[in-house]
């Protein structure tokens, strides 16, 4: 009889953990509720700088939340290219 490996599951790479979340979860929460911080931090007017003090984040995230934000908000953007956030 030829002996049989065993496979150890390992957290994060499979999807049957019950009940929790897995990590893609986590991560796209996390992301989002960063999204939606910068964005309201913008529309109280706070410079690009300001928001990265506020957050913690990197100037580049803020910078790329902002990005995205004018990427799917086209209507948002001013001519100078900034967002203008609706009240």
């Amino acid at each position: 009889m030829k002996p049989s490996i065993l496979r150890t599951p390992l957290k994060g790479y499979i999807l049957d953990q019950g009940s929790r979340p897995t990590h893609k979860a986590l991560i796209l929460n996390l992301y989002e509720q960063g999204y939606e911080r910068v964005k309201g931090l913008y529309k109280k007017q706070l410079t690009n700088a300001e928001i990265q003090k506020v957050t913690g984040l990197s100037l580049k995230v803020v910078n790329a939340y902002l990005s995205i934000a004018k990427q799917f908000h086209p209507e948002r953007a001013n001519t100078d290219g900034h967002l203008a956030m609706a009240p």
